[in-house]
């Protein structure tokens, strides 16, 4: 952890540790009355890269990658038989709003969290650091 300019080691007995989950999570977006979207949740293979690109294009691509499938109507379209250009298509065609509703997914589903008491090693005063999501663990 950093706590101002001083680097602190600290280790976290990873058993302690829970995933925090909200009630109104859910992995099923709608876009409009027809559309819906199932959203599948990203695995480390997903992060690649996630923070070299700016915020919109980050967002843009995980979206991409997450979309589970497609469901319009009675159809479902899995993501397997989606093109790459269908699916740029499909997102950018979205409005704000729409693609906002797509975007929260990810703000809301399961993190890991957990406050962690450190000590500044030069005035001892003790504090609480609160590290979430998988960077904060293990980066």
């Amino acid at each position: 952890f950093n706590v101002g300019q001083k680097r602190i080691v600290k280790w976290i007995d990873l058993e302690t540790v829970d995933v925090q989950m909200q009630d109104d999570h859910t992995n099923i977006v709608k876009v409009t009355d027809d559309i819906s979207v199932i959203m599948k949740y990203p695995c480390l293979a997903d992060m690649e890269g996630f923070n070299s690109k700016g915020q919109v294009e980050s967002t843009f691509d995980m979206i991409k990658r997450c979309i589970h499938e497609i469901h319009d109507g009675k159809d479902v379209h899995s993501r397997i038989d989606i093109s790459e250009k269908e699916l740029n298509e499909f997102i950018e065609s979205m409005s704000t709003e729409q693609f906002e509703n797509l975007s929260a997914f990810f703000e809301t589903m399961p993190k890991l969290q957990h406050v962690v008491e450190v000590k500044n090693p030069k005035t001892k005063k003790k504090g609480e650091v609160l590290i979430e999501g998988l960077q904060s663990f293990f980066g």
